[in-house]
């Protein structure tokens, strides 16, 4: 992973976090969960693939919206993938094991772990393709080698921003060479595989921002560390100035930013 959301990161992720409008990411959640329903369908035993879990907490959020839509599905069973160490232990908090009464079968540390042997009826990457590969063709490979360990009339279920969202256009964040829309429904096309888009909506709170007190203040260069990707970084009075002119520029209709996510699902049965 390029960047560090689990260890010195954590802070100033938070800090993001919170201006996220919760309806909206609640919407996303749900989004994500209705299609893998759509996966499992009415099948008593079935194996969700979760690649970049993290610390689990999206994870736990997708299965307690799934009880609702998917109460027929007696069994689901998880595999997290998730490289970072720190996020792995807060995982296990979260997210228990099976034999402890949770939904957890196994916990890998890489993607490459991965074989047919784990069965997988759906694979999700929820904003983790970004840190899988450096260019189309690699990220490509990489969906190819998660489709051949789904069985029949399973999926790949991923969330992922365009190239046109504004996250994009506010930091180093943006200098992902991979891992965004366009790329992934251009790696499906290359491998032959049928993918269609879904929009939620994912709004973020990005009125009120200023640089008056050192509360405030501190509220935003944790915002602007957190966009820049580095959560070291010294900001600085002009480095603030031209971040907030870019903020409302792009929210110049409204509070909100508009992260215009898409959750993108690859049929690995074309």
């Amino acid at each position: 992973m390029r960047y560090d959301f689990w260890g010195k990161g954590a802070a100033v992720a938070r800090v993001f976090g919170t201006r996220v409008s919760l309806q909206t990411w609640h919407n996303l959640v749900c989004g994500v969960a209705r299609e893998i329903s759509m996966v499992v369908r009415a099948r008593k035993v079935a194996r969700w693939v979760d690649v970049g879990s993290g610390d689990g907490e999206t994870c736990l959020e997708v299965m307690e919206a799934m009880n609702d839509l998917s109460p027929e599905c007696q069994r689901l069973m998880l595999v997290t993938v998730e490289c970072d160490p720190t996020a792995r232990t807060l995982q296990s908090e979260i997210l228990p094991d099976a034999e402890v009464g949770g939904r957890v079968v196994a916990r890998l540390s890489d993607w490459r772990e991965l074989s047919s042997e784990h069965g997988a009826t759906v694979v999700t990457l929820l904003h983790s393709a970004y840190y899988l590969a450096d260019s189309r063709q690699e990220l490509a490979e990489v969906l190819r080698y998660l489709s051949e360990i789904i069985t029949a009339e399973g999926a790949l279920v991923l969330a992922s921003l365009p190239c046109s969202s504004p996250m994009f256009q506010l930091g180093e964040l943006g200098l992902y060479k991979t891992g965004r829309t366009e790329d992934i429904l251009w790696a499906a096309e290359a491998l032959g595989l049928t993918a269609r888009v879904r929009q939620p909506g994912m709004k973020w709170l990005a009125m009120g921002l200023q640089c008056k007190g050192e509360r405030d203040m501190a509220e935003l260069d944790a915002v602007i560390r957190y966009v820049e990707g580095r959560h070291d970084l010294h900001v600085g009075d002009a480095r603030r100035e031209r971040f907030l002119k870019q903020v409302k520029k792009l929210a110049s209709q409204g509070e909100y930013l508009d992260f215009q996510d898409n959750i993108v699902v690859i049929s690995t049965n074309s």
